[in-house]
């Protein structure tokens, strides 16, 4: 009779609870999921929040937060995750009646894009751990992952060579009666701007800024249709590096950036032409916009937008022509833009083991190891 009675009781408070959990269980529940930052740049290390609130009496003695993101984002933590075609991860709390909780997941994104959380839900089980709810969460994190920056001595020798370059092109000098001040020495500066007597005073060397007497703009152009057929994905990739690099690069001289490409966005969209800028902000623009690309078109438009830049005029602007495609059309294209006064360069990112054939002066060659897959 004890027994029974027991059992009955076991049974009637299961069934209550059931019932209470049925109707209340996601009552006065909120849970999301936060990035700590709008954007990072490649590599960068960063957080991601966990919020839980539940604001009512019933306690949620197991509840498990479900989510997916991107597999090149690499967690500090690994425990109760899984990597399919996507990084699973879940974790596992007790909440207790009104409390909030909030946890936090250190990482870092490896690769460019633009990602959100992805397949976002919560579960929750009963009192006795066999009834489970579950609810869809709609996605609202999202993070720019800014193109991984060229920090060799190898870029910084082209950034120099480019700015003398362009100097040379349009035949800009310094005004000393607008001169800015004096800051350390980066590895981007030229030498003819050492202040040596300063460097000397305060035993490392210090450089003389001056406002120029014309604005210097440079156009960076990305072509990103490629010359072979041999892992196109890296020279790519390494092609959008390259002309963020370079953007920062020139934004930090204070030279005036706009920028043109042939790129698709994920929506098949041809990727807008972005304006001159000078202002630091301008490279959060440009490289938010390189986060998005995610296909190329053919070079013909990158042709033609050159085209369009010769016939519209552009006095003033140097163009740096970021390409892993360099054949006879974009080469006689830029020989044309140089013969009418128009100053232009062309980089090209190859594989070491294909090697590079400059047949122009202005041809850059940019060496990328093709058994080098850490990127």
């Amino acid at each position: 009779m004890k027994l029974l009675l027991t059992v009955s009781v076991i049974i009637l408070v299961y069934v209550l609870q059931k019932s209470i959990f049925r109707r209340c269980w996601d009552k006065k529940l909120s849970a999301r999921i936060d990035f700590d930052k709008e954007y990072i740049e490649c590599g960068e290390s960063a957080h991601l929040y966990e919020h839980i609130s539940n604001e009512k009496l019933l306690p949620l003695p197991i509840f498990h937060m479900k989510f997916s993101i991107d597999k090149s984002f690499v967690f500090d933590v690994s425990d109760n995750c899984a990597v399919s075609d996507m990084f699973h991860r879940t974790d596992t709390f007790s909440i207790m009646g009104n409390q909030s909780i909030e946890r936090t997941l250190g990482f870092k994104a490896k690769k460019r894009g633009f990602y959100g959380i992805e397949r976002e839900s919560i579960l929750v089980k009963d009192f006795f751990l066999i009834d489970t709810y579950a609810r869809s969460i709609p996605p609202t994190a999202y993070v720019y992952v800014f193109p991984k920056k060229m920090q060799t001595r190898a870029f910084d020798d082209i950034v120099r060579g480019l700015q003398g370059e362009m100097e040379r092109s349009r035949g800009l000098v310094t005004d000393v009666l607008m001169h800015r001040g004096i800051r350390d020495y980066g590895n981007r500066d030229s030498f003819r701007y050492i202040n040596w007597k300063k460097s000397a005073r305060e035993d490392k060397l210090k450089v003389n800024e001056y406002s120029y007497t014309s604005d210097m703009s440079v156009r960076i152009v990305l072509n990103l249709d490629v010359d072979n057929m041999l892992e196109t994905q890296r020279l790519y990739e390494e092609s959008i590096s390259i002309a963020s690099s370079l953007k920062d690069a020139f934004l930090k001289q204070g030279i005036r950036v706009s920028f043109m490409s042939n790129a698709l966005l994920k929506d098949g969209e041809v990727l807008s032409d972005i304006a001159p800028g000078a202002e630091m902000s301008h490279s959060v623009t440009i490289d938010k916009a390189l986060s998005l690309i995610s296909g190329t078109l053919q070079k013909d438009v990158t042709i033609q937008k050159l085209d369009n830049e010769m016939k519209r005029g552009s006095e003033g602007v140097y163009y740096v022509i970021v390409s892993p495609y360099y054949k006879e059309d974009i080469l006689q294209k830029v020989d044309k833009m140089r013969r009418n006064g128009i100053g232009a360069c062309i980089i090209v990112p190859y594989y070491d083991r294909i090697g590079l054939e400059k047949r122009r002066e202005y041809i850059i060659g940019w060496e990328v190891p093709l058994n080098d897959i850490s990127s």
